[in-house]
């Protein structure tokens, strides 16, 4: 009888307690990161970290849109795709042009 009351309590308290972490996911889309370990290309994922809207560092698994991503590369995440963000890398070309499209909207 004792275990079935433990049982019904430890429900009890599981629907009451909050956990203390949660594995909810974070949302770094748009943020620049910088591959930190392998080569990514389409289809193999690379480590890169990023640091989100506090401050803190993550390490999340990043894939190319397209080509390859060598190590220290800069990037910045475009997409998420099931456990890996999708990442095109930064260049000064890109730089660029973003340079010029912020000129732009400023003039308007």
């Amino acid at each position: 009888m004792a275990w079935f009351y433990t049982l019904f309590m430890i429900h009890c308290l599981d629907q009451v307690i909050k956990p203390s972490q949660s594995s909810k996911h974070i949302h770094l889309v748009g943020r620049f990161a910088t591959i930190v370990s392998g080569h990514a290309r389409p289809g193999f994922s690379a480590q890169a970290t990023v640091r989100d809207h506090t401050g803190h560092l993550h390490y999340v698994q990043v894939e190319p849109e397209y080509g390859e991503l060598e190590l220290q590369a800069q990037v910045i995440l475009v997409g998420y795709n099931d456990f890996h963000y999708i990442a095109k890398k930064i260049t000064a070309q890109s730089v660029e042009n973003l340079s010029t499209s912020s000129r732009h909207c400023l003039d308007d």
